[in-house]
C-alpha cells in the first residue's frame, strides 16, 4: 500500500524476505535501512568474488559474476533484466555474450553452480532464455492466467537455446531474496532432469503486480496473475521448497557454496 500525506509519502509492503529485514535493521550495515541494504549487497559480492578462482568476472552490467571454483563453474545471476545500460531492459544481446563466455569455460567441467540467492527479478523471457542454456529438451515450466480469469492457462517451456549449452550437472542455488522472474527461472530449471535445487525457499512473489488507487487516496498493490508449476500448485504466497534445504544465510553464503561445491566435485 502507498500514500502521500500532507507531503510524506508511507508505505506498507508485507513478505519481504527475513534476510532483506535482518540486513535492514542491522545498525552495524549503515545508518539507515537502504544503506544497510546495500552494504548487505556489496558484501553479498564481496564473499562471492572472494571464493572464485581469479576473482571471477563481473559482467554485463554487473548483473553477471561467473568463474570457477576448482574443477565446478559458477554462475551468478543477480537479475532478469537490465544487463547493458545503454539497451532497453530485455535485451539480451550483452547476456548472451557473457553467457558464451562463462559456458565454453564451463565445458567439460564435472559441475555447475548457478546462484539466484540475490535475483530480485525481472523478465520471464528472460528468466526462460537463461534456461535454455542448460536444457537438453523441451520442457514444460510454467503456466499462468490473469487473477480471476476463467480461461485456459497460458503455457511456457524451456527451448534448448542454438547458442553454447551446459547440459551437465546443476545445483541451482535458491533463499527467501529470490523472488518475482527469479522464481519463474527456479521453475523452468527445475523442470530440467540435470538441475537441483538447493538453499532456501524463494520469497513466493512471482506475479506481476496491479495497482488499484482507493478512494481514500491510497493505492493497493496486487498480484496480477495465477502461476502454476507443470503439476499444477500455486506457490504465490508460498515459495518455492528446495529439493535439499540448505538455507544460505543462516551460517554465511560463502559456506554453502563451498558445501555445494565439495558435494559436485568427483574424489581427488
Amino acid at each position: 500500500m502507498q500514500a502521500t500525506i500532507d507531503g510524506v509519502d508511507h508505505d506498507f509492503e508485507g513478505g519481504e524476505a527475513p534476510t532483506i529485514l535482518s540486513a535492514q535493521a542491522n545498525p552495524a550495515l549503515g545508518t539507515d535501512p537502504a544503506e544497510r541494504e546495500r552494504a548487505w549487497s556489496k558484501s553479498y559480492r564481496e564473499g562471492i568474488t572472494g571464493l572464485l578462482d581469479d576473482g571471477g568476472h563481473q559482467v554485463a552490467n554487473r548483473r553477471i559474476l561467473w568463474g570457477t571454483i576448482g574443477r565446478i563453474g559458477y554462475l551468478n545471476i543477480v537479475s532478469m533484466g537490465a544487463f547493458d545500460k545503454d539497451a532497453a531492459p530485455d535485451d539480451t544481446k550483452a547476456l548472451d555474450a557473457a553467457l558464451d563466455e562463462a559456458l565454453i569455460a564451463f565445458q567439460g567441467l564435472p559441475g555447475v553452480i548457478v546462484d539466484v540467492t540475490n535475483n530480485r527479478g525481472g523478465y520471464d523471457a528472460i528468466s526462460l532464455h537463461i534456461a535454455g542454456r542448460f536444457a537438453g529438451e523441451h520442457r514444460s515450466a510454467f503456466s499462468k492466467r490473469a487473477v480471476g480469469a476463467k480461461g485456459a492457462y497460458q503455457r511456457f517451456e524451456v527451448v534448448p537455446t542454438d547458442r553454447v549449452r551446459y547440459v551437465g550437472k546443476v545445483a541451482l542455488l535458491t533463499s527467501d531474496v529470490t523472488v518475482s522472474a527469479g522464481e519463474t527461472f527456479t521453475l523452468a530449471m527445475r523442470a530440467l532432469p540435470n538441475v537441483r535445487q538447493i538453499g532456501g525457499r524463494t520469497r513466493g512473489a512471482l506475479s506481476d503486480q496491479l495497482a488499484k488507487p482507493l478512494p481514500n487516496g491510497w493505492t493497493l498493490t496486487l498480484p496480477a496473475e495465477d502461476y502454476r508449476d507443470p503439476g499444477g500448485r500455486s506457490q504465490e504466497g508460498v515459495g518455492i521448497d528446495p529439493e535439499q534445504s540448505l538455507p544460505p544465510f543462516k551460517l554465511d553464503h560463502q559456506t554453502m557454496i563451498r558445501r555445494v561445491v565439495q558435494s559436485m566435485s568427483p574424489p581427488s
